[in-house]
């Protein structure tokens, strides 16, 4: 096993080369209620979300790029079968852990700023400076493509970032 990678995502990443799948959780753990809790949702999609940066975070230490599509696509199927994006804690760990050119580490904040920046106070979330900046150049993208403009939101995590 790779030195700082722990025995879960190690297994992940072996099952994937066997198999060709990514297979983050049990079956019998397969549905959230949206009616749920919100602790509750939020540790569903933790379950989800976190094994994939670890195993984005050691395809950055072996560089297999067949590895990054895999974890990508398989990010993308937990956002459309769930619905869900990753919580502020997920998105933090992500731009910690991972490369800054880290596929995987865009996509998350893309999903995050597509979906949840315009709707939330900025202020319920502890994020890292590394997320606020991630997600600053995400809206910059957004914008730059013709999508709508939230810049009240943009320069309140800018302020504190700074």
């Amino acid at each position: 096993m790779l030195p700082h990678t722990d025995a879960d995502t190690f297994e992940i990443y072996l099952q994937w080369l066997y198999t060709g799948e990514i297979v983050v959780v049990d079956q019998d753990d397969a549905t959230m209620s949206h009616s749920a809790a919100f602790s509750d949702r939020a540790a569903f999609v933790n379950k989800r979300y976190r094994p994939l940066i670890k195993l984005a975070v050691l395809r950055d230490k072996i560089d297999d790029k067949a590895l990054r599509n895999a974890v990508v696509d398989a990010a993308i199927q937990v956002k459309s079968s769930t619905k869900m994006v990753p919580g502020a804690n997920d998105l933090t760990y992500a731009c910690e852990a991972l490369l800054t050119n880290s596929t995987l580490r865009r996509l998350l904040v893309d999903l995050w700023t597509q979906t949840t920046a315009t709707a939330t106070e900025p202020s319920r979330h502890h994020f890292s400076a590394g997320f606020l900046c991630d997600m600053v150049l995400s809206m910059q993208r957004r914008w730059a493509a013709g999508r709508p403009k939230d810049i009240t939101f943009v320069e309140m995590c800018v302020s504190r970032a700074c």
